[in-house]
């Protein structure tokens, strides 16, 4: 079910857009935070599995994934499938004093440890940098998404800086109170090719991809 939230703006300036990305995120962080516990676990399991369904997921043999903190769609259990899989995931760690993602092939879920914003991170003295042009799927969190896939984050560009470099396929994980009508942009935004919620993939048609062209559901 989609959200009532509305990150609609048309024609606005730099200032209008910021000011609607910070609404929408108040917006939809709210509404994560009000998903019980057992919610949370519920359609996370929900998330994952569609996830592990997906036809391209099944066929990646490089994949990189965030690694999830407590009200975001849990990507725990994700890590550990493709490590028992593929023996390899890359994970994003921030390099300190700067908005900028380095990324490292992780083989153990151990290689992670505490690291900024007490996310779990690659360990920089286990692990070695990943080739990032390599990638076959990249896994993305968000405050929120719409249905033309682009992604409301944190509002520090690390993801958009990432993704640029990279033409992987991009998937973003979300809570179905997560969807909104429309999310506010600037030209540097990054959308997603897919995203998936616990009641639906959504093929947003960012990028014409032949790996989903024949994809249905």
């Amino acid at each position: 079910m989609e959200s009532k939230h509305s990150g609609t703006i048309r024609n606005g300036t730099d200032r209008d857009i910021d000011g609607a990305k910070r609404r929408l995120r108040r917006q939809a962080l709210a509404c994560r935070r009000q998903l019980s516990a057992e919610e949370h676990a519920r359609k996370s399991q929900r998330i994952r599995q569609r996830l592990f369904d997906f036809v391209p997921f099944r066929r990646a043999r490089r994949i990189h994934s965030y690694v999830s903190l407590a009200e975001e769609v849990d990507t725990h259990a994700i890590l550990q499938a493709v490590l028992a899989e593929h023996g390899v995931i890359s994970v994003p760690r921030v390099r300190p004093g700067t908005h900028v993602l380095d990324h490292y092939d992780v083989h153990q879920f151990s290689d992670l440890v505490p690291g900024t914003f007490g996310i779990l991170e690659p360990d920089p003295q286990r692990c070695t940098p990943t080739p990032i042009e390599q990638l076959d799927l990249i896994i993305v969190p968000g405050c929120a998404f719409d249905r033309r896939g682009n992604r409301l984050g944190y509002g520090k560009g690390f993801y958009d800086r990432f993704l640029q470099k990279t033409v992987a396929l991009r998937i973003g994980l979300a809570f179905a109170c997560q969807l909104v009508e429309q999310v506010p942009i600037h030209a540097f935004d990054v959308p997603m090719d897919v995203v998936i919620t616990e009641d639906e993939w959504i093929l947003t048609g960012a990028r014409d991809l032949p790996e989903l062209s024949d994809l249905k559901f």
